[in-house]
């Protein structure tokens, strides 16, 4: 039996050009079938045209305001946020898949052999985490040696995030190692890591 695939998005209007036109990309190689997927979003403020656009084009939306578990911690920060803060519940709102796959809503499909790997890849093995390493060139301060400025920045960055998530040993110890895309990853629904 083939497993049950989502793929989920989550953005306010300021994103949903580019959500439209990820989804429109999928559905061109025709990605629900072949893939035997189905796409869901969270809305963390689109406007009501832009939701009922996805509800015309079989996307199951989800109210953010209606994760109540999130909620408190996301009157404290910047919108764009609640799509980040919302990933570890996505098992608890999407209740009937096997597999759920986050996808920023900025991504384009070119083609279905990425996305096709990563739902093989998490049907084969459950127990993993499917994802990339973080890779983009525009990010041009990654590619430069450590005696230029920019390296040295965002090696403070880094250290940052880090240390605001957890603390100044794991920052100290984290920074500068290699960084895995949140922007595009799979789990089984049963993966403990969701907790």
């Amino acid at each position: 039996m083939t497993a049950k695939n989502i793929i989920v998005y989550s953005c306010d209007s300021v994103f949903f050009p580019l959500l439209k036109g990820s989804i429109l990309s999928l559905d061109s190689f025709d990605a629900r079938k072949k893939l035997d997927l189905d796409i869901g979003f969270i809305d963390i403020g689109c406007k009501p045209e832009e939701t009922e656009w996805l509800k015309d084009n079989n996307v199951t939306v989800v109210d953010f305001t209606t994760i109540e578990d999130v909620l408190t911690l996301s009157h404290k920060l910047e919108q764009y946020n609640r799509s980040q803060i919302c990933r570890p519940y996505l098992p608890d709102i999407f209740t009937n898949y096997q597999n759920i796959i986050w996808c920023d809503s900025d991504i384009w499909f070119q083609t279905l052999d990425g996305i096709k790997l990563y739902v093989e890849t998490i049907n084969e093995h459950p127990d993993s985490v499917v994802c990339c390493p973080f890779v983009d060139t525009s990010y041009a301060m990654n590619y430069r040696g450590l005696e230029q400025q920019n390296l040295s920045k965002f090696l403070e960055y880094y250290s940052y995030w880090y240390s605001k998530c957890y603390n100044p040993q794991v920052a100290e110890l984290l920074k500068g190692r290699a960084l895995f895309s949140s922007g595009l990853f799979a789990m089984n629904r049963k993966d403990e890591k969701w907790n």
